[in-house]
């Protein structure tokens, strides 16, 4: 997760086509009204909540002028409101999803991604194949005062999460889906400035606060190939005790290791002749039928 608070080494990056040479965002709009109609060189894009998101909106920008191995602390969408209008004065909810397929700005429709490649479901709507369900931020859009209102304003939308996988996965930067959702499946549109806008200060803008992340302290891999033997001292000292306090001499003066000496005495006692001399011992005589 991002830190708290700015890192000390942060790094504001404000990305809007025609600013300080910046030249990558790529944007149009899907209509299932108009299903091989493209709408990439129009000065506008669109979402329209009927019949469960008629109109949808594909929105890129290049991160590559963002340094490698960096994160993003926050970054945030901006799109420029100009148009709202609902019959009955509904909320939808503006949502931001990570797109997982590329596309073309100017050949995709709401039949297909690029030409001869059409989505996984038209309009781009099939989950986990055209876009990843997860969405990093929804925000409603409603009416402040009439039905059908030409009311200009910033819309903010959160979206460091699908950022910050961008940053760790450059090659999956597809850009964002854009859906409208409105609960009870009721009609509101709103529109908002493109790329391709004459007016360049509303054209869409994404601002990315970035830093260096710390360096992951290494996690030490247990010892699994040639492995050092742990030495038991005490296991070896307990070992040596027991079988010095097991050794005996016998009759002759040798040593006389039995794992019970006392038992071994006392098998051979009264065996030994007057001279002092080991004996066999006699076998002994069992009574008929008791042996």
């Amino acid at each position: 997760a991002p830190p708290s608070t700015p890192p000390a080494d942060a790094v504001t990056a404000v990305l809007q086509q025609g600013v300080n040479g910046y030249s990558g965002t790529e944007d149009t709009y899907l209509d299932r009204g108009y299903k091989d109609t493209n709408f990439g060189d129009q000065p506008n894009l669109k979402l329209w909540s009927k019949d469960n998101s008629r109109v949808n909106t594909l929105l890129y920008f290049d991160l590559s002028s963002i340094p490698p191995g960096k994160a993003a602390y926050r970054a945030t969408l901006y799109l420029y409101k100009y148009h709202y209008y609902s019959a009955f004065k509904h909320t939808a909810y503006l949502q931001a999803h990570r797109l997982l397929r590329p596309w073309k700005e100017l050949e995709a429709t709401w039949n297909q991604a690029m030409i001869g490649q059409g989505w996984g479901a038209a309009g781009a709507e099939l989950p986990n194949v055209d876009y990843d369900p997860a969405y990093s931020d929804t925000v409603p859009i409603g009416s402040g005062g009439g039905s059908d209102e030409w009311t200009r304003e910033w819309i903010e939308v959160d979206v460091t999460s699908i950022v910050n996988y961008w940053l760790q996965h450059p090659d999956r930067n597809y850009g964002f889906l854009l859906r409208f959702y409105q609960p009870e499946n009721k009609s509101v549109m709103v529109e908002f400035y493109s790329s391709e806008h004459p007016t360049i200060a509303g054209r869409p803008k994404l601002e990315v606060v970035y830093y260096t992340p710390p360096t992951p302290t290494p996690t030490p891999t247990p010892c699994q190939v040639n492995c050092p033997t742990a030495t038991h001292t005490h296991a070896h000292a307990h070992r040596a005790r027991r079988a010095h306090a097991h050794t005996h001499l016998d009759a002759d003066g040798d040593a006389d290791l039995h794992p019970f000496p006392d038992a071994h005495r006392h098998a051979h006692a009264g065996v030994r002749n007057r001279a002092g001399h080991r004996v066999e011992r006699p076998e002994p005589q069992w009574p008929d039928g008791e042996r």
